[in-house]
């Protein structure tokens, strides 16, 4: 705490606050944060750190980096699934280098941690430690390359001796990891699904997805307890792998956002 003195007098000055935001992961659903971005760019809110995870690491970067509202949109609407899947066989997994080609051609010379106006961490869990891993360093492409690779879809990112998979599967609303980095106030964006079914059927094809969905819920729960304001953008039924309906989406996300950005703005008050 800071002191200004004033004669015989001290007046204590309050350090600033920190506020960090999280994106949680949620697939196509993550979207969302796309528009979220457009309403803090139009309300000039300035956070200190930014987290991301899975779907919301590709969103961090991006926000992190400044990249303008349009060009954010214009790349989520054009995105097809061959930009990043290899593989048309269930179960057989996509190179994850798909995402990070992807990701490096979206960024292009933005595409590392240095070029960040804002500190970025982003999130995956090392599947042989079982523990999660946070990139702060290196190429953002290929940090949420290994933050977005689900299990089953995609393979590993190996990253030395790790195993580096979505962080969603520990950590889908990284709060925590803002928390670590010593934000005082942290806005989780959580644009997962509680609410529709899970498994359509007892078929392999429907339960793995299904148990990773419902390890994911946990994980984002917990959260979006560690967050002080949560931002809940109403998708409706929105299917997790769908790339349809982006435009409704990053509405939802901008009308989430505006709704709760008095209450985002004070946070930012000592």
């Amino acid at each position: 705490m800071a002191i200004i003195g004033l004669g015989r007098f001290s007046i204590a000055k309050k350090p600033k606050r920190k506020v960090g935001i999280a994106f949680g992961g949620g697939g196509a659903r993550g979207f969302a944060h796309i528009g979220v971005i457009k309403a803090l760019y139009e309300n000039d809110i300035h956070f200190d750190h930014i987290a991301g995870v899975s779907a919301g690491s590709i969103a961090a970067g991006a926000y992190a980096v400044e990249m303008p509202f349009e060009e954010m949109k214009e790349a989520a609407i054009k995105l097809d699934k061959k930009d990043f899947l290899t593989s048309k066989i269930f179960f057989i997994p996509s190179d994850p280098k798909g995402i990070e080609m992807m990701l490096n051609k979206i960024l292009g010379n933005r595409d590392n941690f240095t070029k960040c106006k804002t500190p970025l961490s982003i999130l995956a869990v090392d599947i042989v430690s079982g523990r999660e891993h946070v990139f702060t360093t290196g190429t953002i492409s290929r940090a949420a390359s290994a933050s977005s690779a689900i299990p089953g879809v995609f393979s590993p990112v190996i990253e030395q001796d790790m195993y580096l998979m979505d962080g969603g599967l520990m950590n889908n609303v990284p709060a925590s990891v803002l928390r670590d980095a010593g934000c005082d106030a942290i806005v989780g964006v959580h644009v997962g699904d509680f609410s529709s079914p899970v498994a359509k059927s007892p078929s392999l094809i429907d339960v793995i997805p299904a148990a990773i969905k419902i390890l994911v819920r946990s994980t984002s729960q917990t959260g979006v307890e560690k967050s002080d304001l949560v931002i809940v953008p109403n998708m409706g039924p929105q299917k997790f792998g769908s790339l349809e309906n982006t435009g409704a989406i990053i509405q939802a996300g901008y009308d989430a956002a505006m709704s709760r950005m008095d209450e985002i703005k004070k946070l930012f008050e000592n």
